[in-house]
């Protein structure tokens, strides 16, 4: 069976439900198989810290790019990890994007 899940513009509400369906299949199906980057402890950092160098380096957007890899390290700073590098609390894939997409915004 194939779910489409459109967007709608929120990124973070579409990899949300894509979350949530593919969980949902999974407890009424045992043959279902949900790939590990739906259980949401994938380190969202270096895909973000990509974003960055190609704003610089394509884009010649080094203010921009600057922005990210600051909020990216302010979340390193203050321990918003992913179970990987996680020193004490672990935060889910969602809340460290969510995190550093929040220092972004607001700097």
């Amino acid at each position: 069976e194939v779910v489409l899940i459109h967007d709608e513009g929120n990124i973070g509400k579409a990899i949300d439900e894509c979350m949530q369906t593919a969980l949902k299949m999974a407890s009424e199906d045992p043959n279902v198989f949900v790939p590990q980057q739906f259980e949401n402890i994938a380190n969202p950092m270096a895909a973000i810290l990509s974003a960055s160098m190609l704003l610089e380096m394509a884009f010649n957007m080094k203010e921009e790019a600057n922005l990210i890899k600051l909020a990216v390290n302010k979340a390193l700073e203050n321990n918003i990890r992913t179970i990987d590098i996680a020193q004490d609390k672990a935060y889910t894939t969602q809340e460290v994007g969510d995190y550093i997409q929040n220092v972004i915004l607001n700097s």
